[in-house]
C-alpha cells in the first residue's frame, strides 16, 4: 500500500477519533487534536520505517517500539507526548480500527 494511502487512512482515523472523543467523553476536539496528531505521526513514522528497513517485520512492531522509545521518561519529549496523548481516550480508537477490520474481513469472505 502506498504511503499516501496509509497517511490518508491515519488522518481519517484521527478525525473519527476526535469525533468519538467529543461525543463519548466530552473532550473538545481542539484539546485532543495535539494528542491525535502525535499518534498519527508515530504511526506514520513506524509505517515508514517498515518500508525503509529491509528486515521484514510488521509495521506495528516498529510503531510499538518507536512509541515505547519516545515515552521513556529520560527522553526529552516524553512528558509532552504523555500529557497530550492522555487527552485521547484509547477506547475511542477501537471503533474505527474494528470497523476497518470488519470491512476487510467481509470483503475477503467468499
Amino acid at each position: 500500500m502506498p504511503l499516501t494511502s496509509n497517511l490518508l487512512i491515519l488522518i481519517i482515523t484521527g478525525i473519527l477519533t476526535l469525533v468519538g472523543n467529543f461525543v463519548g467523553f466530552k473532550v473538545s476536539p481542539l484539546e485532543a487534536m495535539p494528542g491525535v496528531l502525535i499518534l498519527i505521526t508515530i504511526a506514520f513514522v513506524g509505517i515508514l520505517l517498515s518500508k525503509i528497513i529491509p528486515i521484514k517485520i510488521p509495521s506495528v512492531a516498529y510503531i510499538v517500539t518507536l512509541s515505547t522509545i519516545v515515552t521513556i521518561p529520560e527522553m526529552s519529549m516524553a512528558e509532552f507526548i504523555s500529557t497530550y496523548t492522555a487527552k485521547v481516550n484509547f477506547l475511542v480508537l477501537c471503533t474505527p480500527i474494528l470497523a476497518y477490520a470488519g470491512i476487510y474481513t467481509g470483503k475477503n469472505m467468499d
